[in-house]
Parts: C-alpha cells; sequence; structure tokens
C-alpha cells in the first residue's frame, strides 16, 4: 500500500489531526536572575569558597604541627623478620620505601571548621532536597495542580531541575575525593592538641611486577596514570593538600582518647598508639618484658595493682579492639563509595519526566546490589569478630598474692596460674612441665602438643618466638590440661600477640591485584568517553524532533545511565561470596573470601609429606643395633631397647594418652615400655623387661636446625647416668666417634630412603654424675657431642589413598606440584614416585652439598653432570630434580638468576627447615607465580603464610593460620579450592560481560528510540531493567564447579582476546538483530500507512504505541534473556549449562513470557502494549485506571504472519549468540589456544638465557602468571 493512499484509508484520523487547533503561546523561560537563584548562587559560591579558604589556610598559609612517620610498618613486620628470615629478603627495599611512607599529623577540632562542615553537609543534602521538590513541582504542573507552583510549565522545572543536578552533582563528585567530608575540616596542630591523628596508609596489595602486557594496554594505562595524576594535582591544589605523599596511598583519620590517666591513645588497625610527649608524636604501645630467658624466670613475682595500672595505661585492655560488626553500619559504608553518588543522581534524572517507575526500578536495582554487596562483607566481618572475642576469668600474682581478674585486665609481666580454657595472650611457661595445649585454632596443628617451662641453664638465651615456642603459649590456643601450681608469665597482649597480628593480617589482607584490577580502570574509561559520544549522538538525533533541549537532556541522560550497569560492582563480590558457602558447605572454612579468587590462577602447589601426602600416623618396621661398627648379632639390643623407651618427649594425659610427635609414640609403644609421672613431676620409664624405672634427668626438644632431639637419663638401679639422641643420619654422624660409625653407614641411610623408609639415627654416651648436680647446669652442647652410635629406627609413613589422583589431576590442570619436607630427600623421591609426582620411566638428579658447600648431583648412586637448563626446557625430556634445603639455599645465595632457571624443574626439596619451606615459596611468589601451600600446621605455619593461597589440614573451623582450612584433613581440599576458585573467576568474568551487554542492548535500544523520537510503556522498562536483569545476573553465577580442573586456568583479563571475543561477538550479533527487525517492519506494506511520525518528545506517556518500539522492545528485549544464556555455557570451569537450574528456570520462563507475549493477542500482552487495543488495555505501573492505546489507528495489533517473523529472529539471535559463545569463543578459541601455548613452549624450550634474567620470563608463554600484574 502506496503512502499515498493512506489518508483515505484512515480519513478520521487525519482529519482529526488537521482540525487540531494551534499552540497555545509558549511561555516566556524561567528568569535565571530571579531572587531565590541569586540566593542559591551566592549559597554555593559562598560554601565552596569557604571550604577553599579553610583549606588553604589551614594546609597551606598557617600549618601547625609536623607531619611525623609513623612506627607502624616496621611493628607489624619485626614478626616475620625474626621468624622467617627469608621474608626481608624478599622484600627488601620496598618494604624500607612503605615504612618511610606511613606518616601521622595531628588535627582538632574547631567552631569554625565545624560551622564549614555543616554548612556542607546542610548544602549537600539541600540539593537532593532540592531535586525532590523539582520533581514535585513537575509532577504538579503534569496535573494541573498550579497552588504554590512558581513554575509556568514543565519546560520551566526541567530546565531548573538539569542546572541543580549537574551543579550538585559535580559538587559532590569534588567531595568524594578526600579521605572524609569531617576531615577537610579539621585544624592542624600540635599532637598534645590533638583530637584525629591522620595516618596516610601506602597502597600495600602485592603487585606481580613481571607480567608483560600488551603495548597498547600499556600506553593506555600510561595515558589514564597521566590524566590521574593531572587531575590529583588539581585536587590537592584545590584543598591544598600539601600532606599527602606521592605514592599510592589514602588517609585514616582516628580520634584520639583521653585515658583516666589523662594521657592520649588512638587506635589504628586493632593497635594502640599512646602520645610520647619527648617525641612530641604517637609510638605504638607495645611493652617487652624480658629479653632473655632468666629475665622471664627473675619476674615470677608477678606485678603490683600500681604497676598494672600504669602498664594498661600504656598498652592498654588485653583484647582486640575491633568493632562489632553492623549492618546498618556496613550498609552506609558501600553507599557512600562515590559510585552510588553517581547512581544516586541518575535516579533522580529518572524520577522526573513521567519515568518515576523506572527511577524507583533504578533505585532498587543499585540497592540490591549495594545491599547485597554489604552483606556480604558483614557476614565476614562478622565471623572474624567472633574469632577475634576471647572472653572470661583467670588467677593472676597481683601483691604477691592469686586474685581472680577478668581476660581483659591481664598486662604484660603478670604471672598467671594455668588453668584449662582458652589463652587471650601469649605466654611462657615459668613453671610447669607438662602443660598439655591444642594449637589447631591457631597454627592448624591437628595434634595436642606439650608445653614445658623455660630451662634455667638457657638463661642467657635471647628469648626469641620461634626458637623457644616449646616454652611459649600462644593467644587463642587451648589449654587441655595442667597442674594447679603451673604458672606462666604474659609477654604480649591485644593486637600485639601472635593472635592478634593474625587477625591483624587477615582484616587488613589486600589481595593480589590481577590484571582486571587494573584492565576495570581501562574498562570504566572506556565507557565514561562512550557514554559522552552516545549522549551526543542521541542529542543530534532528537535534535530535530525536540522543542526545548531540555527534552533531549533527559533522553541523553538516560542513554548514558544505561553504558555503565548499576550492578558492576557486585560482579566479584557475589561470585565469591556464592563459592565461599560452597566451600563451607564441603566442610573446607574461609577466613578470607578474597583469597579464593587468586585460588583460580593457582599455578605452583607446595605439599608438606608427612601428613599431608602421607598419613598423619607412623609405621614401625624395625630397629637395628650397632656395637663399635658393627651390626649386633642381637639386632634389638639393651642399649637400643633404652634407646626408644627414653629418647622422646612424650606426656601422659590425665586419661592415659600419651601427647606428644607421633614418631615417639610409634617409637615407645613399640619398645612396650612403660611411663609414668610422679607428684614431684619426675618422668619415670620403665623399658621391658627392667627391674627398675629410668628417671628422665633433663629433655631437650628436637630442634629443626640441629635436627636431633635428645634426653639424659639417670638408672635407678645402677645410679650411672645416659644421654640418648636421636635424629637426621647427617646430624647423628656429625655428633658420633667415627670409630663407632659403620663403615657404609652413607650406603645404609641412603640405601633406606630409596625404599621410602622414614629413618632416624640414635646414638648415647654415658654421662659423670659429677655433672648433674643441678639439671638446670646441663647444657645442650655437651650432651650432644662425643657419642656412641646405636643403629636405626625405621618408620613407613603410608600414602594417603586420595594422594595419586589428587596430584594426577593438578597436573591435568595445569598446576605444577612440588613436595617440600623435612625427611631425606631420598625418602621424598620415593614417596613421589609413588604418588605420581614423578613418573615412574623419569630420571631424577639429586643435588645436594658436599662437605666443600658445592652442589653435588647425582642420578642414584652415580655422580652426574650439573643438569642443563636448555635439557630440561625440552618438551621430550623426562628429567626431574630434587634438591636439598641446604642446596636450595646455597643456590639461591650464589646465583639467583640460576635457582630462577631451574626452579620450575625441581619436583622434591628435601631436608627443608621451616625458614627454607618459606624461602622457597618466597622465591616462586616474587617471581610472580600464583602459589598454594597445603601442610597440617606446626612447621608449616610460615609457608602457609607466605604463599598466596594457604589450606591447613586442621579440625578447627577457627584456624586463622591460613585462608582455608580442611576440616576433614584431607588434600582433596586442594582440588575443591581451586575449582571453586576458577569457578568464581569465570562466573565473575561472565557476569561482568553480560552486565556490560546489558548495558550496551539498553544504549543501542534507547539510541534507536531517539531516531524514532519513541520509547517503551512502562511495565517494559519494568521487565528490562528491573526483573529480568536482577534475575539473570544474580542467578548466572551460581553455576557449580566443574568436576575436573581445566588444562587452563581462566583468564583474569577483561581486554584479553577470550573476553573481548566473546563480549563484542554477541554485540554485533545482537546490534544486527535489531537492524534485520527494523529493515523488516520496513518492508510490510501495512506498516506504510503505520508509520510512527511524533515532533513532540515532552508526552512521554504516549511513545510507545507503536510498531518501531514493538520490534525494537521484542528483539532487544529477548537480547537480555538470550546474551545471558549464550554466558551461562562454559564448560571449562563451570558444570555443563543445564545444572545452573535457577538460571534455566528464569530463562526458560521469560522465554515463554516473550514468545507468549509476541504471539497472542490479549491483557498479558497489552501489558506491554504489545499487540493490543483499547478493548485489552491494562493499567500502568503506578496508576488506577488503564489509558487508551495512543495513536491515530487505535492498536498495536500486528498481523500474525509478521509475529512469525518476529519470533524467527529472536530465536536466529539466540542460536547465533549460542553457537558464538559455545562453539567459536569456548571450542574454537579453547583449540586455538592450545596451539599457541604449544608453539610457545617449543619456542621457549630453544630460549637462550642471559645473565642479566632474573625472573622467570617464560611464565606468560606458559600461560602461569598471565594474568597477575
Amino acid at each position: 500500500m502506496e503512502w499515498e493512499v493512506c489518508p483515505i484509508v484512515f480519513e478520521k484520523p487525519y482529519a482529526d489531526a488537521e482540525d487540531c487547533p494551534e499552540a497555545d503561546e509558549v511561555p516566556a523561560l524561567v528568569s535565571w536572575t530571579a531572587p531565590a537563584f541569586i540566593v542559591g548562587y551566592c549559597w554555593i559560591c559562598i560554601v565552596t569558597a569557604l571550604i577553599i579558604g579553610f583549606c588553604a589556610f589551614n594546609q597551606r598559609f598557617a600549618p601547625i604541627g609536623n607531619v611525623v612517620p609513623l612506627d607502624e610498618f616496621t611493628k607489624a613486620r619485626s614478626r616475620r623478620k625474626s621468624s622467617y628470615p627469608a621474608l626481608e629478603d624478599m622484600t627488601k627495599g620496598k618494604d624500607d620505601e612503605a615504612s618511610r611512607a606511613w606518616t601521622q599529623t595531628a588535627y582538632k577540632k574547631t567552631i569554625v571548621g565545624t560551622t564549614v562542615y555543616a554548612l556542607v553537609i546542610a548544602t549537600w543534602w539541600a540539593f537532593h532536597a532540592v531535586l525532590a521538590v523539582l520533581v514535585k513541582f513537575y509532577y504538579d504542573q503534569q496535573n494541573g495542580k498550579e497552588t504554590n507552583n512558581p513554575f509556568e510549565d514543565e519546560t520551566q522545572v526541567l530546565s531548573v531541575f538539569v542546572v541543580v543536578l549537574l551543579i550538585g552533582f559535580v559538587w559532590s563528585l569534588h567531595l568524594k575525593w578526600p579521605s572524609s567530608i569531617r576531615s577537610l575540616f579539621l585544624r592542624r596542630c600540635k599532637f598534645a592538641e590533638a583530637d584525629y591523628i591522620a595516618v596516610w596508609c601506602p597502597a600495600s596489595a602485592q603487585v606481580n611486577e613481571n607480567t608483560k602486557r600488551a603495548r597498547h594496554i600499556q600506553r593506555i594505562l600510561c595515558c589514564m596514570d597521566a590524566f590521574n595524576r593531572c587531575f590529583n594535582a588539581y585536587l590537592s591544589f584545590l584543598y591544598s593538600d600539601v600532606t599527602r605523599p606521592k605514592i599510592k596511598g589514602s588517609f585514616k583519620f582516628c580520634p584520639v582518647e583521653q585515658n583516666p590517666d589523662g594521657s592520649k591513645s588512638f587506635m589504628f588497625r586493632l593497635r594502640r598508639y599512646n602520645m610520647n610527649q619527648a617525641m612530641s608524636c604517637f609510638h605504638p604501645g607495645v611493652m617487652t618484658v624480658g629479653r632473655t630467658l632468666r629475665d622471664f624466670l627473675d619476674q615470677s613475682n608477678g606485678l603490683s595493682e600500681d604497676e598494672v595500672t600504669k602498664r594498661i595505661a600504656h598498652v592498654g585492655e588485653n583484647k582486640i579492639y575491633m568493632k562489632k560488626p553492623n549492618i546498618v553500619l556496613s550498609i552506609c559504608e558501600e553507599f557512600s563509595k562515590l559510585f552510588y553518588v553517581y547512581q544516586m543522581y541518575i535516579v533522580w534524572t529518572w524520577l522526573n519526566y513521567w519515568y518515576y517507575y523506572m527511577g524507583l526500578i533504578y533505585l532498587a536495582t543499585f540497592v540490591i546490589g549495594g545491599l547485597s554487596v554489604a552483606y556480604i562483607k558483614f557476614k565476614s566481618d562478622r565471623k572474624l569478630y567472633k574469632l577475634s572475642q576471647l572472653t572470661g576469668s583467670v588467677e593472676v600474682l597481683r601483691d604477691g598474692e592469686m586474685t581472680t581478674k577478668q581476660q581483659e585486665e591481664l598486662v604484660p609481666g603478670d604471672v598467671v596460674a594455668l588453668s584449662p580454657g582458652t589463652v587471650s595472650c601469649d605466654l611462657v611457661v615459668i613453671s610447669g612441665d607438662n602443660v598439655l595445649l591444642q594449637e589447631s585454632a591457631l597454627t592448624g596443628e591437628a595434634n595436642p602438643v606439650v608445653k614445658s617451662s623455660v630451662d634455667p641453664a638457657e638463661g642467657k638465651a635471647l628469648y626469641d618466638l620461634k626458637e623457644h615456642r616449646r616454652h611459649t603459649i600462644f593467644a587463642g590456643t587451648e589449654i587441655v590440661e595442667c597442674k594447679e601450681d603451673d604458672r606462666g608469665i604474659v609477654v604480649k597482649a591485644g593486637s600485639f600477640s601472635t593472635r592478634g597480628e593474625l587477625i591483624r593480617d587477615i582484616l587488613y589482607y589486600e589481595r593480589y591485584r590481577f590484571k582486571f584490577d587494573v584492565e576495570i580502570e581501562i574498562v570504566l574509561g572506556i565507557l565514561i568517553c562512550w557514554a559522552l559520544i552516545a549522549f551526543g549522538i542521541t542529542i543530534r538525533l532528537l535534535g530535530g524532533v525536540a522543542e526545548n533541549s531540555v527534552y533531549t537532556f533527559f533522553y541523553g541522560v538516560y542513554v548514558v545511565a544505561s553504558v555503565i550497569p548499576p550492578l558492576l560492582p557486585t560482579v566479584f563480590v557475589v561470585s565469591v561470596g556464592i563459592s565461599h558457602d560452597r566451600l563451607f558447605r564441603q566442610r573446607i572454612a574461609c577466613s578470607e573470601s578474597q583469597a579464593i579468587l587468586v585460588a583460580g590462577k593457582v599455578s605452583v602447589a607446595f605439599f608438606d609429606k608427612t601428613g599431608t601426602l602421607t598419613k598423619q600416623g607412623m609405621d614401625f618396621i624395625s630397629a637395628e643395633s650397632f656395637v663399635d661398627g658393627s651390626r649386633s648379632e642381637d639386632s634389638w639390643n639393651e642399649s637400643m631397647t633404652m634407646a626408644m623407651s627414653v629418647c622422646h618427649m612424650l606426656v601422659k594425659s590425665n586419661q592415659g594418652a600419651f601427647i606428644g610427635n607421633q614418631v615417639d609414640a610409634c617409637m615407645f609403644e613399640a619398645s612396650k615400655a612403660e611411663l609414668e609421672c610422679s607428684d614431684d613431676k619426675a618422668i619415670k620409664i620403665t623399658p621391658q623387661n627392667a627391674a627398675k624405672p629410668l628417671v628422665v634427668v633433663k629433655r631437650f626438644e628436637f630442634d629443626h636446625h640441629r635436627m636431633t632431639q635428645s634426653v639424659v637419663v639417670m638408672d635407678t638401679d645402677s645410679g650411672r647416668v645416659f644421654a640418648f639422641v636421636k635424629g637426621s643420619a647427617e646430624s647423628i654422624k656429625k655428633l658420633c666417634k667415627e670409630e663407632s660409625l659403620p663403615s657404609d653407614f652413607d650406603d645404609l641411610t641412603k640405601n633406606s630412603a630409596k625404599s621410602g623408609i622414614y629413618q632416624i639415627s640414635v646414638a648415647m654416651k654415658e654421662v659423670l654424675n659429677a655433672n648433674l648436680k643441678d639439671s638446670a647446669t646441663i647444657v645442650r652442647d655437651d650432651v650432644e657431642s662425643s657419642l656412641v652410635f646405636q643403629g636405626f629406627i625405621d618408620f613407613k609413613n603410608s600414602m594417603r589413598e586420595e594422594t595419586p589422583h589428587v596430584l594426577k589431576e593438578l597436573a591435568a590442570g595445569d598446576v605444577h606440584s612440588i613436595m617440600v619436607t623435612g625427611d631425606s630427600i631420598y625418602t621424598g623421591v620415593c614417596i613421589a614416585r609413588e604418588s605420581g609426582l614423578i613418573a615412574p620411566e623419569n630420571q631424577v638428579l639429586i643435588g645436594q652439598l658436599d662437605e666443600r658447600g658445592q652442589i653435588v648431583w647425582t642420578d642414584g648412586d652415580d655422580v652426574a653432570d650439573a643438569p642443563s637448563l636448555k635439557e630440561l626446557q625440552n618438551p621430550d625430556s623426562n628429567t626431574d630434580l630434587a634438591l636439598s634445603g641446604e642446596a636450595w639455599t646455597a643456590l639461591a645465595a650464589r646465583s639467583k638468576t640460576e635457582a630462577v632457571k631451574f626452579a620450575d624443574h625441581i619436583k622434591v626439596f628435601g631436608r627443608c627447615s621451616p625458614n627454607d619451606k618459606v624461602a622457597i615459596v618466597a622465591n616462586f611468589v616474587k617471581q610472580g607465580r600464583i602459589t598454594l601451600m597445603c601442610g597440617d600446621g606446626g612447621n608449616d605455619c610460615g609457608a602457609l603464610k607466605t604463599a598466596h593461597v594457604g589450606i591447613a589440614l586442621s579440625d578447627s573451623e577457627a584456624s586463622i593460620v591460613s585462608p582455608f582450612t580442611s576440616l576433614d584433613k584431607t588434600i582433596s581440599s586442594v582440588l575443591d579450592v581451586l575449582k571453586e576458585g576458577r569457578c568464581a573467576l569465570a562466573s565473575a568474568l561472565k557476569v561482568y560481560k553480560y552486565e556490560l551487554m546489558y548495558g550496551q542492548i539498553t544504549t543501542f535500544n534507547q539510541m534507536a528510540n531517539a531516531w524514532f523520537g519513541i520509547t517503551f510503556a512502562e511495565w517494559n522498562w519494568v521487565f528490562m531493567d528491573g526483573i529480568w536483569m536482577i534475575s539473570m545476573a544474580f542467578t548466572l553465577p551460581r553455576a557449580r564447579a566443574n568436576k575436573k580442573l581445566s588444562p587452563v586456568r581462566p583468564t583474569a583479563s577483561l581486554l584479553g582476546p577470550h573476553t573481548m571475543s566473546s563480549y563484542l561477538g554477541i554485540l554485533l550479533i545482537n546490534f544486527l538483530a535489531m537492524v534485520v527487525g527494523l529493515v523488516a517492519l520496513n518492508q510490510q506494506s501495512w506498516y506504510q500507512c503505520r508509520k510512527w511520525v511524533m515532533d513532540d518528545i515532552s508526552l512521554i506517556l504516549v511513545l510507545g504505541d507503536n510498531y518501531e518500539s514493538t520490534v525494537i522492545w521484542l528483539i532487544t528485549g529477548y537480547q537480555y534473556i538470550s546474551s545471558a544464556g549464550a554466558y551461562n555455557f562454559g564448560f571449562t570451569h563451570r558444570a555443563p549449562w543445564w545444572s545452573n537450574y535457577r538460571f534455566v528456570f528464569f530463562f526458560v520462563a521469560f522465554t515463554v513470557l516473550h514468545y507468549y507475549v509476541t504471539l497472542s493477542e490479549n491483557r498479558v500482552s497489552c501489558l506491554f502494549r504489545i499487540n493490543c487495543g483499547n478493548e485489552n488495555v491494562v493499567r500502568p505501573v503506578i496508576g488506577s485506571e488503564p489509558y487508551p492505546i495512543n495513536n491515530n489507528w487505535n492498536t498495536t495489533v500486528m498481523p500474525y504472519p509478521f509475529r512469525w517473523v518476529m519470533i524467527g529472529i529472536m530465536t536466529a539471535n539466540a542460536i547465533f549468540n549460542f553457537v558464538w559463545e559455545y562453539y567459536f569463543v569456548n571450542g574454537l578459541g579453547k583449540k586455538i589456544g592450545e596451539k599457541m601455548r604449544a608453539k610457545k613452549a617449543a619456542n621457549k624450550s630453544g630460549r637462550i638465557y642471559t645473565s642479566e634474567e632474573t625472573s622467570f620470563e617464560n611464565d606468560e608463554t606458559k600461560g602461569k602468571g598471565d594474568d597477575a600484574v
């Protein structure tokens, strides 16, 4: 049908149009010089001038007081420095710079500052109040209520609204730059007058510096960094912020408290800082009780009440000053962020111009998102708060008498009576030899441990938390058994205790930064630029339609609001929260939920051997005795029987169970001896067939440096005194007389280790009574010297059933597994072969130090040449390396470059001390590898904290030794954590793509609407921006983790080829589908007489009843659903798409609804003003009566054949989306990635390293560390 005949067919509507009366005279524009506007101008200018003037006077022209370094960073690092020297080398340089960057500046409240602050807050809320009043005036105009309305028509209201909106947004944006608005109006002062202390906190998120970035990404980052520097310089100048350091960070304003004694202090990061009058600044309220062990013994008489009062004033109460989480405060903190300020002003634009229902939907959308983020954070904080709180009473020695006090009243130096229960501070035992503790909550150690009192013979030794842990009871551990007269002295309390330090680490942990942390800034920059471009295009498209530019402004703002989705901040938080809950249901406790995302990028996994790869217990095999270097005819002679009976650290609990090292327990059980503790605390051991017991004179616990444990006993029958020593073969050999050793000693120990035997060597000597007048005088060096070798004791450590499967799946998942063990390197290699860590057919080169300190490589019993890096990197190479802890330390000390080169080919580290384990893990961390450490606590604590992801095998849900705790104590939890980490990261990227897709679909359909001068009906927006988007976004990340690890880790790049091909491909398909739909509409003959012609976009309620909006909404509306369906695919790291049943339910339900609306002609379709006539119209979102179809033909019903055309386009659109994502992005893209990795690996095998290289430059070509920054 030709357009010329349309007036004939529709004669009545066109005649009515011609008879329309002329428009009334356009009222005059609002006068911007009216008194009300003058008052507003003056108010804003005065308040702004007061802000700038106060800041300039305070900081630039008349500053008082100095900026002083804060002794925070070095104190926090001192614990790790003393315990783990390897960390000091790893962070050397950076730590020194960061420690100088922590500063403190004093501020106080003044009447002037408080007044200006009140004016600013009043102005802040006044903007919103004025906007609310203008919204009311607009609707009053629309409804004909002109009473008390100063505006002549809605155009004037909207014009004023736009001006207030823009000024308010820019003004509020500037006020979000300072740390807080309140801090702007505090007066600089001297520290003695301070009400607040501003602490500068440098950004401490650990960054991988070795990752290469694409050149164009690097250039964009440089441009953005330059822009940020300029913008920050502008704001720093505006606010006269001369105290801000040049390095990245933020200010934290801490209120100063007045103590009862008149002193001042403030709390920062759970730590108390006291005013030091002499230094005129604040210092940490830490107190050192004693330097040597003798100092603790000398303070056994306790403190006086007066002294306690002084110490409380200095260190504060013995508690962790963590505020109780409050859901309201969490919500306020979340919604005070800059993103929500932007969102709130966007909501105001929707609330106006008859889009109030959209404003409410938009408000509900970002409020739901913000509440989700706040609630997840609140749950995490609440859990940590429960861990930080300890209450109860304790008996303490005050003024020479025992008195009952609360745990919070303890101070360093207090002498307390030990009693069963949880300990709230670090104690040193000064009386008591068999204090039984459960340390699983703090160290992850599954078995109870025994603590003993300080040895007077070591009184001159400097106290070290690690060296003397046998005498130390850590805060957070539980005393299981002790005697009534057992005593301990408080050495550290509150946040300075070991438990307090760990909670500080968790609370202020900053996750390692990935590519998406950096690239999200680029994405936001791109979105902002695109929003401005789209705004301009929209204004241009509406230029010929709108009578007044104010209406085009609102259309443009709606397009801007669509570009940046309101749920974007929830992308990673929601995915992590879902995985956190799933891990807990799998009995894996998580104390640092942010570590879940890090687990998704793990490329190296370290495992302890005993109790981790193998079972906890030991099986006794045999004992072999030697006399004068020769095998004894009796394989188990009297001396060996005595050694097995007494050379251990076992104690007997009140229930009769033996507590101590499992090897000791297994050995003692095999000896069939009897142990008893007499009333005088003496330990008596009766060997099998012995007439009288042996009395333990003194014990020396196992020392990781000496690799020995010893005991001195007296034979009550003969009065003779013997010293027994057991330990590693290497250590015992050095302590024994040469003539007592068998000539083939090294071969014997090596052969046993190769067979997987856990072997300890035993030696002894007789000690003269003259040296034992006082057991306190016995020195360990005297005991462990000039020994006579006695023989070997052999044990077998059985493999866990799940170990081979776990290691096999890790290897299939491109995770390099490494064993770090304190056992013999040969035992480690044997277990590695049994577990599949080393293939049976592979050659193993073992590196150990010789007597000259040189690394000697052996292949079996033969000396081998040093391994060639080129040969090791050959894909066909079947050579693996094993290295002792000493050899690794020597290699790293001699040449870090060489150590880095070979690290990737080492499968076993043997004879590793706890410090060696930390150094090994720290080296991989430094090179940018994302690491995991799995251990059973105890001597693995340092490595568990050093690795990016630590998994402790412990049955304590409250364990804080590592981010993850396997309550079932199984290494299968490693797979569960990695699967959930990869699933969370992949799901977060999918939701991110969907959120951006939602924004761009909305942007395109709104720009198309602007082209035609139309919009959608009310319920259409409700479903698109409310029901559909929220349902899809919150169910999309609920897919379960895949059952197996993929050979590749998920990308963490927002601008990488995988992410961009997925996003841009579907975006292009969706755009073409919309174009095809409009072209198909234009080809319809019936449409030629029903084209929409609109010259006034101010009548918003009548712009949706046309076929253009029908087609655009049907096609782009279903794209919200089909795009989410495409992103639900992801078999690599997530379970098959159908297993996400919540999402599938909504997808099917929304699809059925959409297709039904397209094909039907009833009240359901009329809800969306689709296929609707006046006989079926329904009421709008908010309204009491339905309004008729507002077009000349009084209907939006499409011919039935064209409905099927729409169904075909929507279905084809969805199919193309699915095919693109499933087959091209996930399928073909995966194959291309595999070929590229294989090609790069081949190139790498022939690579020649230069002497200048000190890092794993080949990580990115292997896909390792490619997403860490």
